[in-house]
């Protein structure tokens, strides 16, 4: 998937759309590549273009249990961005 054709860019204008994509880092993970830690600072958006990404939950004697997962076209980790709120769920590359 093209970034610029993400889902999450639809309801937007082009020259948002291009402001944002222009200052995109885009990043092929490795599977098992921990993209973020419950409890880290919430500082970007993620697009999914390729692949799953899976989350999970720290669970004392348990270790990580499965959440939920976001795959090719969804998006995640804007709830922390709008509120500030550190990050509630480990994010993991599932697929290449």
């Amino acid at each position: 998937m093209d970034l610029n054709t993400h889902p999450f860019f639809k309801l937007m204008d082009p020259e948002s759309v291009e402001a944002l994509t222009r200052s995109a880092l885009i990043q092929k993970l490795p599977r098992g590549t921990i993209i973020f830690e419950e409890g880290d600072i919430s500082d970007s958006i993620y697009l999914v273009l390729e692949g799953t990404v899976g989350f999970s939950k720290k669970v004392r004697n348990r270790g990580h249990i499965p959440i939920s997962q976001s795959h090719k076209g969804e998006y995640f980790g804007e709830i922390g961005v709008l509120s500030s709120d550190r990050r509630a769920l480990r994010a993991e590359a599932k697929t290449v």
